[in-house]
């Protein structure tokens, strides 16, 4: 199943209100669940909201088989924006197009138990609402995001998360530059 088929066109109907529209950008209360259990996705405790994200995801194909990735779209970005994804963790999805890939960055719950978790006082940049309204925050930087010790505490440095080819990342991981500031 694809998210988009083409760039552009949807294959499923626009949602007809807003309300429609802001429930289809929320997590499936049973992917929640499981994306709790993996340590992925937590409460948020803080009334600061410094980003949202729109959550859904992917599968790739890969030689060892397939690998699931979970894209967090930046939805100030993306705000009038009427395609949305409509698809559930459990379903099977292929890459967004090219043309999109600096537009969403990605979470591989595979290689995501190995990366370092996001300090407390940057999560409230990755932020969603679960279906039954619940506001949760991603724990681990999504794929293409690298946090580092060496890069000043106020910066958070956005890597490309590196492709086949050595220079093009993976579609779907995002190289969008040395970095920025957390407060912003």
């Amino acid at each position: 199943m694809q998210v988009w088929g083409l760039v552009g066109r949807s294959p499923f109907p626009l949602p007809s209100s807003g309300k429609a529209r802001e429930s289809s950008r929320r997590i499936l209360v049973t992917d929640a669940r499981l994306l709790r259990e993996a340590r992925i996705i937590e409460d948020a405790f803080s009334a600061r909201t410094g980003g949202w994200i729109i959550p859904f995801s992917v599968v790739e194909e890969k030689t060892t088989g397939l690998q699931r990735r979970w894209i967090a779209w930046p939805r100030d970005k993306n705000r009038d924006d009427p395609y949305e994804a409509h698809v559930p963790h459990l379903h099977i999805s292929h890459y967004l197009p090219p043309v999109m890939a600096e537009a969403a960055s990605c979470l591989e719950l595979k290689a995501s138990f190995f990366q370092a978790p996001l300090p407390r006082e940057t999560r409230h940049l990755f932020r969603c609402r679960v279906e039954d309204g619940t506001l949760v925050v991603l724990t681990r930087p999504p794929m293409g995001y690298k946090a580092s010790s060496q890069i000043s505490p106020g910066y958070y440095y956005f890597g490309n998360c590196g492709g086949d080819d050595g220079g093009s990342p993976p579609l779907g991981c995002t190289s969008i530059g040395a970095c920025r500031r957390l407060d912003r």
